[in-house]
C-alpha cells in the first residue's frame, strides 16, 4: 500500500505505508442448497458429497463436477424458457396436455422441414448424461403421419422448437390421452420410475430385448465387480449362456452355431453376464463402446454386428 508523500514541490510523491489501512470484508452470502434437493436429483452418496464440498474452503473450491452437457450455449435460453412453461404447467391442480413441435434426430430432421406437431402429457424433465429431456406420453415422432396411439418418448429439450398447452377437451388430443384423464390413470413419476428400472436403458419406447455380454475376466474384476454395476451386470455360467444362445428366436442357424463355438473357445478367461436392455438405446451403445474391446457383444446380432 502506498500513501501521499510530502514534496518540496509540485511533484506528485508516494511512499509505503506503515500500517495497513482496515478495509470493509464483505461478506459472500451462501444460499443454502437443501439436502433434499440434492437427493431428488442424484444418489444420496454423490448428495452427500455435494452438500460437504459445495463451498469454499478459506476462499478455495476443493471440489468440481464434469458433465457432459451438448446443448449449444445459443439455445440454452431456450431450454430454460421451455423449461418455465413445463413448471407452470406441473404447477397447476390438473396438468394439461401440451402441443409441442418438434425436430427429431432419429428421423434425421433438420429446419429445412417442418417440425412434427405432437400432443401429449408431460410428466418430468431428465438430465441424462448429455443433454436434458422431458419425459412425456402420448404421441411419438414417425416417419408416417403422427397416429393417435400414445406411449413414452423421450423429448431433447434443445430440439422442441415451442410448447402449447392445451385443455383436455380440445380436439387435438389424442382420443386415448383424453380416456386416460377422464380415468385417472396418466403416467405418473413412479410409473416412469418403473419403465426406467425394468430394462436398462433410458429409452423407455424402445422394446426390450436379450443383452449378453463377455468381459475379459481381468477387466470385469478391475472396473465393474463389487461397483453399482455388479448388481445390473452379475456373472452367469457358461452353461446358461449356451441356453440363451440356443433359445433365441432372432437368430439363424449359422450366427447361433457361431456364438456357440465362440462359448466354447472363450469361457476359461471370460465373464458373461446377461440382462434385459432398450433395444437401439444410445445411451448403451455408447456404454459398450466406451469399454471397446475389453467387452464382447454376442447378443442381439445386429448390435453384435
Amino acid at each position: 500500500w502506498l500513501e501521499d508523500a510530502p514534496s518540496a514541490n509540485r511533484q506528485k510523491r508516494y511512499r509505503k505505508v506503515k500500517v495497513l489501512p482496515s478495509l470493509p470484508i464483505q461478506k459472500t452470502t451462501q444460499t443454502e442448497f437443501p439436502t433434499d434437493s440434492i437427493q431428488n436429483l442424484v444418489r444420496s452418496e454423490i448428495a452427500d458429497w455435494l452438500q460437504d464440498f459445495y463451498q469454499p474452503m478459506n476462499g478455495v473450491f476443493r471440489s468440481k463436477v464434469h458433465l457432459d452437457y451438448i446443448i449449444p450455449s445459443k439455445l440454452s435460453d431456450q431450454v430454460r424458457a421451455l423449461s418455465v412453461q413445463l413448471k407452470q404447467c406441473w404447477s397447476q391442480t390438473i396438468v394439461p396436455p401440451i402441443r409441442l413441435h418438434y425436430y427429431s434426430a432419429r428421423l434425421h430432421m433438420d429446419s429445412e422441414v417442418p417440425p412434427l406437431s405432437l400432443v401429449v402429457y408431460p410428466v418430468r424433465l431428465d438430465y441424462l448424461q448429455r443433454a436434458t429431456y422431458l419425459y412425456a406420453y402420448g404421441q411419438q415422432p414417425a416417419n408416417e403421419p403422427v397416429s393417435d396411439q400414445v406411449g413414452w418418448y423421450d423429448y431433447r429439450m434443445d430440439r422442441i422448437v415451442d410448447i402449447e398447452p392445451l385443455t383436455w377437451d380440445d380436439n387435438a388430443v389424442p382420443p386415448v390421452l383424453r380416456q386416460h384423464f377422464c380415468q385417472k390413470i396418466l403416467p405418473s413419476v413412479s410409473d416412469l420410475d418403473v419403465a426406467q428400472g425394468e430394462v436398462w436403458g433410458y429409452e423407455v419406447h424402445q422394446p426390450s430385448s436379450n443383452l449378453l455380454i463377455r468381459f475379459e475376466s481381468y477387466f470385469y474384476a478391475q472396473y465393474v465387480k463389487d461397483t453399482e454395476r455388479s448388481i445390473l451386470l452379475s456373472p452367469i455360467t457358461p452353461k446358461k449362456v449356451q441356453t440363451l444362445i440356443q433359445t433365441e428366436p432372432a437368430l439363424i442357424n449359422h450366427q447361433r452355431s457361431a456364438l456357440l463355438q465362440n462359448v466354447t473357445n472363450r469361457h476359461k478367461n471370460s465373464i458373461y453376464c446377461h440382462v434385459k436392455h432398450r433395444l437401439n438405446d444410445h445411451n448403451i451403445i455408447m456404454r459398450m463402446r466406451a469399454w471397446g474391446p475389453k467387452v464382447e457383444i454376442l447378443l442381439p446380432w445386429k448390435l453384435r454386428q
